[in-house]
């Protein structure tokens, strides 16, 4: 059994990188298939690593706490079956050794001076005691394992249920280890640049890091742009910009504060984040926009025009107390573009400094994806805007774009000064602009 959930174990934190893994080799317009990871070879392979990297030093050091957890386990599961396994084991062991040592030495004093009549009919109580101590030995010990017997489906149990319970443990231990030191600063309310210099970052598990001394600079309302192929870094980037990430090596700032040393949820107040993978909530229009913020109806308004959500909105029949799912009566099902500009209002309406844009029109048509970047310079007054995209027409207009590729800013500058460049900018904007035949 425990050797199973070991197993069990061991493809849990393979899967678990296997999903830190997938955002270093899935694009950004594409979605990690994570229930057919087991399908393929390379999930494996780690899987093999992983079992390989196991040695008997391993086994050995966790085997005193493993006899106490197992201990506690048993206790919680059946206290008087725990008790009594224990006893009647160490006094199974007692008998037994008792027996054993007995038996030694009546067969030494025999044969060390000869089995003769006499000596052995002398030799017949401690014989008698052996035989007596072996089969109390065998009495307790059957007791002993109809205790365990009665014990152990409990104690499965729990085991199943807990997934093997030194695993648990391993896991709170890396899971504190992850946990952000003291804030020693305030979260800034505002910023008038953010600097990131020489940022450097690797998912667990990664033979190459995803960043390696990336510097960047993002200014109050600016429309700044992360441009690059699949893998080359830029929601990496984009989260360590916002503080989800913490770098292994360089500095973010914003102004001069640094960030690692501030709280993570007083940054993240000051951070809004239109995703691509956003959420579809089961719960009405208006509470997927203002989603736990206090409701301002002017912000709410304002947001749904600014998204392109308004003319959804409009089309609905309760407006915006429209339940968005079929489940419920007078539910509406909106299509993926419907729901992109529901999760664009959301971003618009959570009035932040930052506000990142990854992907923020993969499913929207032309002409709402016109409508929602020409209204980026109108919010680009009042908020910086970070924008994640591989549609380069979209960033034309940009304060200044960033060109990813392979963990590094490969170029950076004005569309103008990048299309002079002649580089790989130019290059993937040519290819895009070349599927659009000349207009007579």
């Amino acid at each position: 059994m425990a050797m199973r959930w070991r197993r069990a174990l061991a493809r849990l934190r393979t899967v678990a990188w296997w999903t830190r893994h997938d955002e270093q080799t899935t694009g950004a317009g594409e979605t990690a298939d994570h229930e057919t990871a087991e399908l393929t070879s390379s999930f494996w392979r780690v899987y093999d690593q992983r079992m390989a990297t196991v040695k008997f030093s391993d086994v050995a050091r966790r085997f005193p706490a493993l006899i106490g957890q197992a201990v506690r386990l048993g206790w919680q599961a059946n206290k008087r079956d725990t008790a009594a396994t224990i006893i009647l084991n160490l006094a199974s062991g007692v008998f037994g050794g008792y027996a054993l040592f007995a038996t030694t030495g009546v067969l030494e004093a025999l044969f060390a001076a000869g089995p003769t009549p006499q000596r052995v009919r002398a030799a017949l109580p401690s014989l008698i005691l052996v035989a007596i101590s072996t089969a109390v030995r065998s009495g307790v010990q059957t007791a002993a394992g109809w205790a365990q017997s009665r014990l152990e489906p409990a104690v499965d149990q729990i085991t199943e249920d807990g997934l093997y319970f030194s695993d648990y443990v391993a896991f709170c231990e890396d899971a504190q280890s992850r946990i952000s030191p003291p804030s020693t600063v305030a979260a800034p309310a505002d910023f008038g640049r953010i600097t990131a210099s020489g940022v450097t970052f690797s998912y667990p598990g990664a033979e190459e890091p995803t960043l390696h001394e990336v510097s960047v600079e993002i200014g109050r309302g600016e429309v700044v742009a992360l441009v690059g192929e699949n893998g080359s870094g830029k929601t990496t980037l984009a989260k360590i910009l916002a503080g989800l990430y913490r770098p292994q090596a360089g500095t973010v700032c914003w102004d001069d504060v640094s960030i690692a040393d501030v709280a993570g949820e007083p940054l993240r107040e000051q951070i809004a984040v239109i995703a691509q993978d956003h959420g579809n909530w089961p719960l009405s229009v208006r509470d997927n926009i203002v989603m736990g913020r206090p409701f301002d109806e002017a912000l709410l308004e304002s947001a749904a025009v600014s998204s392109g959500a308004d003319t959804v909105i409009a089309e609905l029949d309760r407006g915006y107390d429209t339940l968005l799912a079929r489940q419920f009566k007078d539910g509406a099902e909106l299509s993926g573009g419907q729901w992109q500009r529901i999760a664009a209002a959301r971003g618009f309406y959570r009035t932040a400094p930052l506000l990142i844009m990854d992907e923020p029109t993969a499913a929207l048509d032309a002409r709402a994806e016109y409508a929602l970047f020409s209204s980026l310079r109108t919010l680009a007054r009042d908020r910086t805007v970070l924008i994640i995209t591989h549609r380069l027409a979209s960033v034309r207009h940009a304060d200044r774009i960033y060109v990813l590729a392979h963990g590094k800013v490969a170029e950076s500058g004005t569309h103008a000064e990048l299309m002079a460049l002649g580089g790989q900018y130019a290059e993937l904007y040519t290819i895009q602009a070349s599927q659009y035949d000349p207009v007579a």
